[in-house]
C-alpha cells in the first residue's frame, strides 16, 4: 500500500478531492483483499464523504468499493437497500 499511500499524500499536497476520492477505494480494495473488510468500508466511506462534488466515474468506483466491502462483511440483506439509494441519486445526475 506504499504507493497508494504516497498517492494520497500528493493528492492532499495537492489540494485534489478528485484524486483524493479516487485512491481511497483503491486503498479499500487494498485493505479488503488482505481480508480487512471493517477497515475497508471506511475507507470507501470516506471517498463518499463528498459525493456529489465528485465526477460520475469516482463516484461510481467510490460505491462499488463500499459494496464489496460491505459484501465481505456479511452485510444482512435488509441493509442492502441502503446500497442501492447512491446508486438511485448517481444515475439521477
Amino acid at each position: 500500500m506504499l504507493w497508494t499511500n504516497r498517492a494520497l499524500d500528493y493528492a492532499a499536497e495537492l489540494d485534489d478531492p478528485t484524486l483524493s476520492a479516487y485512491v481511497f477505494p483503491r486503498r479499500s480494495n487494498i485493505a479488503a483483499e488482505a481480508g480487512q473488510a471493517g477497515y475497508a468500508v471506511g475507507l470507501a466511506n470516506a471517498a463518499l464523504k463528498q459525493a456529489q462534488k465528485l465526477p460520475l466515474d469516482v463516484h461510481a468506483v467510490a460505491l462499488r468499493a463500499r459494496a464489496y466491502s460491505e459484501a465481505l462483511l456479511g452485510t444482512p440483506t435488509t441493509r442492502r437497500g441502503r446500497l442501492t439509494k447512491p446508486g438511485r441519486s448517481l444515475i439521477a445526475r
